[in-house]
């Protein structure tokens, strides 16, 4: 833990559900030497360790004696986004990229959740069905 920490108390600064913007927000608050600690929702870190994603959100925290400052930069940041235009091709990576942390996602759950051996083994017996009826 920081050493801001041990001698002052974490407030909570803001609660974000989308991983990419809580991501570039720590960054933000870190390069302006805010110490930042981290907690994310639900199965949240798990999750995190596990696939280097979560979809449960984070509540970021900063010492409390440095609250209004990282507030102020966060109200900068809301400023000059609102003039920002996100291009057309830069939004639909951030699409792609959603879409394809949400598809990895459910693919772990249904292979590693109990119905994913009974679908593995559907599968398995449809292919070889399928092999059959070739020859």
């Amino acid at each position: 833990m920081d050493d801001n920490f041990e001698t002052d108390t974490p407030a909570l600064l803001c609660s974000l559900e989308d991983n990419i913007e809580a991501e570039m927000t720590v960054s933000l608050l870190q390069s302006a030497g805010i110490p930042v600690l981290r907690k994310r929702h639900g199965v949240g870190d798990y999750l995190k360790i596990y696939m280097n994603m979560s979809f449960y959100g984070m509540d970021i925290y900063v010492p409390s004696k440095l609250h209004a400052k990282a507030s102020e930069i966060l109200a900068a940041r809301a400023t000059s986004e609102q003039d920002y235009v996100m291009d057309e091709e830069t939004e639909l990576a951030i699409q792609r990229y959603k879409r394809k942390n949400f598809i990895k996602a459910w693919v772990l759950i249904v292979v590693i959740g109990p119905g994913g051996w009974a679908i593995w083994a559907l599968w398995t017996f449809a292919r070889n069905m399928l092999m059959l009826i070739a020859q």
